[in-house]
């Protein structure tokens, strides 16, 4: 049990005691809380890169697809809001467990299916799949410590783009021969990345922190509102309020740097710039080493400047190279152009990562959090329907000169976050 000094710590204005330097527990926390990220992206990647040859195979129209694409990242957004509250009121680990578990199966269960509707379902319900960064960031996020806590989230969810890059050079061949199941069928993984976190992580110390608090509070018959089961309403107090918006909104318009080259890249860049699947696909894996290396880069120089400049500077850069993509262009340029929006799109998630646990206190965390990147995925829910809308009306280059715009929105919207200096243990930055 943890000692009672220890759970008033943080009611009495300190922080818990927790680790000042990187442990061996924490690196291992690291490699598991990636290897989470990196086995969700592959199912979710792979649903993106299949697009062309499930629709065909499956006789699907393109239509239909966007609508099936779309419902997937509707299922983000719900498991993101859903295991929010779960994440606080069970536990970091056990969001995480959950995620996998549900990922995993309906990943093996794509594989099987036999028409539009049986995909439709499994599609939908495999949108858990991106809901996991978010349980691994909370995980490292209040384990780590303070002066490396952006380093270790961004690489964390850079799992992610080495999914994108892995799926590139995994799919190419599979999906050349036409036998698409078996990506997903690679996609059983996160199930034994779930049983591998039961024996190998422990819920954060700030969590059990909170829970001894908790039980204090219910022997005392305490009536503090902080220590009430957690709910979306704590986000929106008095000074919680703007935060929980700008993070939301902001990330809303930052998912469509994403989008645009995740949900259907392949496409665009085989109707626009006549690319054959092969060559589109790689485009994937330039995009994929661009966010790697850009998730990592966000959160070493959030480390060391406030995230919020970093994620404003990216995000303007990433907004030019988005509106480059309306140029006709050979493999070269759109290999550039790839590998560069995903420097500064997909790299701006590194630093996105950690303001965004850095903008609520322990006892929300887990529900902010998710309801953050909750908001930031809706973003794609539309986005499959819109861009195929768009694709189909004839004007292909207008796709990526409205997503754009959006980004550099997300830009201006990160000015009216909060300022928040680096090198601050979590309960610092709450108070």
């Amino acid at each position: 049990m943890i000692p009672v000094s220890m759970a008033l710590d943080e009611q009495r204005g300190t922080a818990p005691r927790v680790q000042k330097t990187v442990s061996r527990y924490v690196v291992l926390l690291t490699v598991v809380g990636t290897l989470a990220v990196l086995t969700g992206g592959f199912d979710q990647i792979s649903r993106n890169v299949s697009f062309n040859t499930i629709q065909h195979t499956l006789h699907i129209s393109l239509n239909n697809m966007g609508l099936i694409t779309s419902g997937n990242t509707l299922m983000t957004c719900l498991s993101q809001f859903l295991i929010g509250p779960i994440i606080d009121r069970f536990g970091r680990k056990r969001g995480l467990q959950i995620l996998l578990l549900v990922s995993g199966v309906f990943s093996g269960l794509t594989a099987i299916s036999t028409g539009a509707l049986t995909f439709g379902i499994y599609n939908f319900l495999g949108g858990t799949a991106v809901a996991i960064p978010t349980a691994a960031e909370c995980l490292i996020g209040e384990d780590a410590p303070a002066k490396v806590r952006g380093l270790l989230m961004g690489i964390i969810v850079s799992g992610f783009s080495m999914a994108a890059v892995l799926v590139s050079f995994v799919s190419a061949p599979i999906l050349a021969s036409g036998n698409w199941r078996l990506l997903f069928l690679l996609g059983l993984a996160p199930i034994l990345i779930a049983i591998v976190a039961q024996f190998s992580v422990r819920e954060t110390v700030r969590f059990r922190d909170l829970q001894e608090k908790r039980r204090h509070a219910a022997a005392s018959k305490s009536n503090d509102p902080d220590l009430q089961k957690p709910g979306w309403r704590h986000l929106f107090t008095q000074d919680l309020r703007r935060q929980t918006i700008v993070v939301s909104l902001a990330g809303f318009f930052l998912n469509f740097a994403n989008a645009f080259i995740l949900v259907l890249g392949v496409e665009y860049f085989i109707v626009f710039d006549h690319l054959g699947v092969g060559a589109a696909v790689h485009a994937l894996a330039f995009e994929g080493i661009g966010s790697l290396l850009g998730q990592i880069i966000c959160g070493w120089l959030a480390d060391r400047i406030p995230s919020r400049h970093v994620m404003v500077a990216f995000l303007t850069c990433g907004a030019v190279v988005l509106f480059l993509f309306h140029i006709h262009g050979g493999t070269g340029l759109v290999w550039t152009l790839s590998g560069l929006i995903g420097l500064f799109g997909g790299g701006t998630v590194g630093s996105y990562a950690r303001y965004v646990a850095e903008s609520f206190p322990t006892r929300v965390r887990g529900t902010g959090s998710t309801f953050a990147w909750g908001i930031y995925s809706l973003s794609a829910v539309p986005a499959p329907a819109v861009f195929t809308a768009i694709m189909s009306s004839g004007h292909p280059s207008l796709v990526p000169v409205f997503c754009a715009v959006l980004i550099f929105l997300g830009a201006i919207t990160f000015l009216f976050g909060r300022v928040i200096q680096p090198n601050k243990e979590l309960e610092e930055i709450a108070s």
